[in-house]
C-alpha cells in the first residue's frame, strides 16, 4: 500500500503503546525509547468467478448461515428491471437461477424471524416507483410465495424487523405519492401492511435498525429526490406508530455524518456483539472522510467504531457502502478504490472489531473492465467475500462479473520508529519521534477519549537529525489525552 499510517496512545504520567493482544508500558522521564514492527500483510486477491445467470446491479442480497448467498431483482442491461434471482452455493461453486412472483428493483428487504426474507415493492424499468406487491422467500427449499401488498407503492424504502417479529418499512425514492414520508408494517402472521404515521423527515434509502424495546431507529438516507440527510435520526414507537426526532445529528457537535442503509437486511450488519455497524462519511475542508458507526440496540447509542489507524481519507481512497460484516460477527470488510489511479485499482480494508486494527493489504488482480458499484457483496468464510455483479460505468450497463476475494490476514509491517518525551520547559512537554528514512511527513492528532473523533493538534515537520519535535498543549483538566501519529 502507498500509505503506512499507525497509532500510539500517550497519557499524562506515562506511555501505553498499544499492539494487537497486548499492552506494552513505559514510564517516561526525560526520554524514554519504544520501538514497534510486524510482519508484512499477505495480499488480497481478487480472482475471476463464475458468472451470474443474468447480468444485474442493484440487485438485493442476503447471505445464509449454510454458505449460501441469494442476490434477489435489481436490473439489468438497459436499466430493465428483473423478476428473476439467483444462488451462490458454495458446493457448486456457481450461481443458479431463481424465479421470483413479481419485479423487484430496489425493495424493502428484511429477514423475519423464522429466516424467512420478505421482498416488497420496488421500481419499474428506469428505476420508477411503481410496486407495492410482496412475496416472502424461503431459504429452506428456495421458494418464494406471494403475500399482501403494501399500503403505498414504493422502492428505495428502509425496513427492519422487530423484535415483535413484525416488518418495519419507512421511506421511499422520488415522489410519485407520500411514500417518502410514511412508513408501515408487515405482519408474517396475517400477511398484511398496515399504516404507521408519518416520518418527521421526509427520506429514501434510510438505515432502519431495530431496538431490544421493540421499537427502531431511523437514520441517514437521501431526501426523495436526491442529496443527503445530515444525521437526524428518529425513533419509531411501536405503541403509537409514531415517529419523534431523538438526534439532530449522528454525533453532537459534528454535523456533516451521514449514513444510508443497504439492499441486504439489517442483520446481516450484526456484529458477535450484538451491535449494529455502517459506514458513514463527511466532506470536511473537500476531502471525504470515511467510518463505521455501530448502534446498540439494548440503549439506541450510536458511536464510532474506534480503527487504528483510520481508514485514509477521499484524497488516497473512496469507501464503498454497505460493509460487509463476516459470518462470526468479528471482522469488518470495506470494499474501495485508490483516488486518481487509471485504471482504477480497488482495495479491501479489514477491521477486527475487537481491537479496532485496520488491515489494508495490497492488492492481486482486480476487477478488469467493470466496477463494483451497486454490486452484491457477501462474506463466504474467513476472510473470503464474493462480489457479484455491477456496472461497467453507469445504470444501464450492468454485468454478469463477479469476483471471489481472499483477503490478506496478517498484521501489515509498521515502521520501525523511536519516541521519546521530553520536558525541557516545565508544563511544556515536548514528543519526539525518529522516523526511519523515507518518512517525510507526521501529523500529530488527540482525542479526549477512544472512540471520539480524532482533531488535528498541530503540523509537524523533520527537523535536522530524523527528529520531529512537537510541542503538546497542556493537558489542563483533561484526567488524559490519547494521542496519535500518523506518517506516510
Amino acid at each position: 500500500m502507498n500509505m503506512k499510517a499507525f497509532d500510539r496512545s500517550w497519557k499524562s504520567g506515562g506511555c501505553a503503546w498499544m499492539k494487537p493482544g497486548r499492552w506494552l508500558a513505559s514510564a517516561m522521564v526525560a526520554t524514554s525509547v519504544a520501538v514497534g514492527s510486524m510482519a508484512l500483510a499477505g495480499p488480497t486477491e481478487f480472482v475471476p468467478g463464475p458468472d451470474l445467470v443474468q447480468a444485474r446491479m442493484n440487485a438485493s442480497f442476503a447471505r445464509h448461515l449454510d454458505g449460501r448467498v441469494f442476490v434477489f431483482g435489481g436490473h439489468g442491461p438497459g436499466f430493465v428491471s428483473l423478476a428473476s434471482a439467483e444462488v451462490w452455493r458454495p458446493d457448486a461453486g456457481a450461481f443458479s437461477r431463481l424465479t421470483m412472483a413479481f419485479t423487484h428493483d430496489g425493495p424493502a428487504i428484511a429477514r423475519l424471524l423464522d429466516g424467512r426474507i420478505l421482498l416488497a415493492g420496488g421500481a419499474s424499468d428506469l428505476g420508477v416507483p411503481a410496486y407495492a406487491r410482496a412475496e416472502i422467500f424461503n431459504p429452506a427449499d428456495e421458494s418464494f410465495v406471494v403475500t399482501g401488498s403494501m399500503v403505498r407503492f414504493r422502492a428505495g424504502a428502509g425496513a427492519a424487523t422487530l423484535t415483535s417479529g413484525k416488518v418495519l418499512i419507512a421511506g421511499a425514492w422520488w415522489v410519485h405519492n407520500n411514500a417518502h414520508t410514511h412508513g408501515e408494517l408487515f405482519d408474517p402472521g396475517t400477511g398484511q401492511f398496515t399504516a404507521t404515521g408519518a416520518l418527521q423527515t421526509p427520506r429514501s434509502a434510510p438505515w432502519v435498525v431495530p431496538m431490544q424495546d421493540g421499537g427502531a431507529l431511523v437514520m441517514g438516507g437521501m431526501p426523495p429526490t436526491g442529496g443527503s440527510i445530515d444525521g437526524r435520526v428518529e425513533r419509531y414507537d411501536p405503541v403509537d406508530g409514531t415517529y419523534s426526532v431523538v438526534q439532530a445529528v449522528l454525533f453532537e457537535g459534528e454535523p456533516g455524518w451521514y449514513t444510508q442503509g443497504g439492499n441486504l437486511p439489517v442483520d446481516d450488519l450484526r456484529l458477535a456483539d450484538g451491535r449494529f455497524v455502517n459506514v458513514a462519511t463527511r466532506t470536511a475542508a473537500g476531502v471525504v472522510e470515511t467510518i463505521l458507526i455501530t448502534v446498540d440496540p439494548a440503549s439506541g447509542v450510536i458511536a464510532k467504531l474506534p480503527m487504528q489507524p483510520s481508514l485514509p481519507n477521499g484524497s488516497k481512497a473512496n469507501f464503498y457502502a454497505p460493509p460487509v460484516v463476516s459470518a462470526d460477527g468479528t471482522e469488518v470488510f470495506l470494499l474501495g478504490n485508490r483516488t486518481g489511479t487509471s485504471p482504477t485499482e480497488y482495495l479491501v480494508a479489514r477491521v477486527r472489531v475487537a481491537t479496532g486494527r485496520v488491515i489494508i493489504p495490497e492488492v492481486e488482480g482486480g476487477f478488469a473492465g467493470y466496477y463494483p458499484s451497486y454490486a452484491a457483496m457477501a462474506s463466504l468464510s474467513e476472510g473470503q467475500l464474493l462480489i457479484a455483479g455491477g456496472t461497467t460505468g453507469n445504470n444501464f450497463q450492468a454485468v454478469a462479473g463477479t469476483r471471489l476475494v481472499t483477503v490478506g490476514t496478517e498484521e501489515p509491517e509498521l515502521p520501525a520508529l523511536t519516541v521519546g518525551l521530553v520536558v525541557d520547559v516545565p508544563g511544556q512537554p515536548m514528543l519526539r519521534v525518529a522516523w526511519p528514512e523515507g518518512a517525510k511527513e507526521v501529523v500529530l492528532e488527540e482525542t479526549g477519549r477512544l472512540g471520539a473523533a480524532w482533531e488535528t493538534v498541530t503540523a509537524a515537520r523533520v527537523v535536522e537529525d530524523g527528529w520531529v519535535r512537537v510541542t503538546l498543549p497542556l493537558l489542563s483538566d483533561a484526567p488524559h489525552r490519547f494521542l496519535r501519529v500518523r506518517g506516510e
